[in-house]
């Protein structure tokens, strides 16, 4: 479920320039959750999984074209930039749209812990 979206819901906002996310296979192991250790102690770096259970990782990393909340190159800006719908934008969304997030490695041993008991024991042994 979405909220009513005003009449210029993306004014001064640009979230959606501020990041790269690319979907993930899903971890099977402890070798592939100790991946995605690795890719959450490195700054700026956080991985989710949405309510269809897809994984993703995501970048902190700014569009250099976003100035105050605004492209200044909107008319000629990329394709995939032109395809995103302002609809599917979390920050208008009434429900969350993670089902689960990782933004540093703790994040990541809590839920191993209660998802995945046997791979959080095999990756964290003295614990």
């Amino acid at each position: 479920m979405k909220i009513k979206l005003s009449q210029d819901p993306c004014r001064d906002c640009g979230y959606c320039c501020t990041y790269l996310a690319m979907e993930i296979d899903r971890p099977r192991s402890a070798s592939d959750f100790d991946d995605i250790r690795w890719y959450l102690i490195h700054r700026g770096v956080h991985v989710y999984v949405c309510p269809e259970n897809v994984w993703h990782i995501q970048f902190a990393a700014p569009c250099l074209h976003l100035k105050n909340g605004r492209c200044k190159i909107y008319h000629k800006r990329p394709a995939i930039c032109r395809g995103y719908e302002v609809h599917n934008c979390s920050r208008h969304a009434a429900e969350p749209d993670e089902k689960h997030s990782f933004k540093k490695e703790a994040d990541l041993k809590r839920y191993l812990k209660k998802h995945r008991p046997r791979v959080y024991r095999k990756m964290y042994p003295d614990l």
